[in-house]
């Protein structure tokens, strides 16, 4: 259930892809609000799992806040989340598509179109859902093993070497995380813990709900707090303490790919273009479990037709799973007809460098 949560937030796309503009905008002080956040959400988590723990249904927030404010409000609140979660998981597929292609250029210059890797990542992503969470779980914890490893080389190799500048701790200091653009620092911080409340959404496949939410729910929010603010912390030394936010702000998207190729080599830089790909889909998987049990949720309450509680021999929402599919390849039949130019720009600025020369700019 924990590599579940935290596969769904994609450490090393949070970091390689979301955390150089958190670093341009708030210089030496983001590991500090990472770990502000990460605390903020473990006082949330104790009043959330407290109410998995006395209503025992399936559905997480739409179930909770239906049984405070009444059928509509729930039944709205599970609406937005169903529908937020598939066109998240949509585009992410197109994502996926573009960032699979480009290291496919990149490392053995193999020109695949995008739209053919997204169709191979939502059938892939549907059979592995179908086998059920243990399975799913197993495959998300190598991912997640793999992703993480590489930042962890990365941040070790940044230590031996003392960064930059000398190892400093500015980050923690209040004067420099509370400065001028905190509020949307804050806001990339938080959106990096997205879907750490999904625990709640496996209630029905846990052996002991009442124990394994609780837990699965403050590991998985303390460790994306430690492991974010660590891997900050150690990009901000690599950078150094008076640079970070200028350099951040002219390397982008390549900042990650550039520090690990400089202080480690370029073999990471090039399992890094990889694991970043794997990172997405690990996400895809995620998401894929979540919105299905959303729908299910649904389904038991009687807010959805009784079919889409149907469920396979490995107790997975099969039914369910199968028409989210088909959502992904309709949004990927769309995503399709958007001008070439436009995912080419997808692909160079939210994806991997294409070459030397980007990646070293």
């Amino acid at each position: 259930m924990t590599a579940t949560v935290v596969s769904a937030v994609a450490p090393l796309t949070v970091m390689a892809g979301v955390a150089p503009i958190a670093l341009a905008i708030g210089g030496v002080g983001v590991p500090g609000a990472y770990l502000l956040v990460g605390v903020v959400l473990i006082v949330f988590a104790i009043d959330f799992t407290a109410m998995a723990a006395h209503i025992r249904r399936t559905g997480g927030f739409f179930v909770y806040i239906g049984h405070a404010f009444g059928g509509t409000a729930g039944f709205a609140a599970a609406v937005l989340a169903i529908v937020s979660y598939n066109l998240l998981q949509v585009g992410t597929y197109g994502l996926l598509g573009t960032q699979a292609g480009a290291a496919l250029g990149n490392i053995f210059g193999v020109s695949v179109p995008w739209w053919v890797i997204s169709a191979v990542a939502v059938v892939a992503v549907f059979v592995l859902g179908a086998l059920g969470i243990d399975v799913g779980a197993k495959v998300l914890v190598a991912l997640i093993s793999l992703e993480s490893a590489i930042l962890v080389v990365m941040a070790v190799a940044v230590i031996v070497r003392g960064g930059a500048q000398g190892l400093g701790f500015a980050s923690f200091e209040p004067g420099n995380v509370f400065q001028s653009g905190v509020l949307a620092v804050l806001g990339i911080c938080f959106a990096a813990f997205m879907g750490f409340e999904s625990t709640a959404l496996y209630r029905a496949e846990a052996r002991d709900p009442a124990r394994t939410i609780p837990r699965a729910t403050y590991v998985a929010v303390a460790f994306m707090a430690i492991f974010y603010c660590f891997i900050a912390w150690t990009v901000v030394q690599a950078l150094g303490q008076s640079d970070v936010q200028s350099a951040a702000g002219k390397q982008g998207a390549a900042l990650f790919f550039v520090t690990v190729r400089e202080y480690v080599g370029p073999w990471a830089e090039h399992a890094m273009y990889v694991l970043i790909v794997t990172s997405v889909y690990a996400a895809q998987l995620a998401f894929h479990n979540a919105i299905n049990r959303y729908v299910f949720g649904m389904a038991e309450s009687g807010a959805l037709p009784r079919m889409f509680a149907r469920t396979n021999r490995a107790g997975s929402p099969a039914f369910a799973g199968a028409v989210q599919s088909v959502l992904g390849l309709l949004g990927g039949l769309v995503l399709r007809r958007v001008r070439p130019e436009t995912i080419a720009l997808l692909a160079r600025d939210e994806a991997v460098p294409h070459e030397e020369g980007d990646a070293r700019s």
